[in-house]
């Protein structure tokens, strides 16, 4: 990545030496965008990706029935993706209450400070 790149690698994890995903996120907040890629070494094309309406703050995964990764991607505003590398379509969960920007934000509490 070059200094004027607008995303940054957010997160990543690894399942074992040949099966990975990582996170690159923007940085403008105004127009938040990221994408997962996974990569699993052991196919002739590795690399899976998906694109995401939020930035993407936290990564999981877990091997599926199959034997192949199932990626937990967590977004800066609660929501939970989750990213099956088998042509299934991802899911998302909600948080509630959890973001800055989502409809349902709670205020943050300040009086602990």
């Amino acid at each position: 990545m070059k200094p004027f790149d607008p995303y940054r690698l957010y997160a990543a994890v690894a399942l074992d030496r040949s099966t990975f995903a990582i996170s690159f996120s923007n940085k403008d907040y105004e127009d938040m965008y990221a994408y997962v890629l996974v990569y699993e070494g052991q196919f002739e094309q590795p690399w899976t990706r998906f694109d995401m309406p939020r930035n993407i703050t936290g990564l999981t995964a877990q091997r599926g029935a199959d034997g192949r990764p199932l990626v937990h991607a967590l977004s800066d505003e609660g929501e939970v993706y989750t990213l099956p590398v088998d042509d299934q379509k991802p899911s998302k969960l909600k948080i509630g209450g959890a973001g800055v920007y989502s409809e349902d934000a709670t205020d943050l509490d300040t009086s602990m400070r």
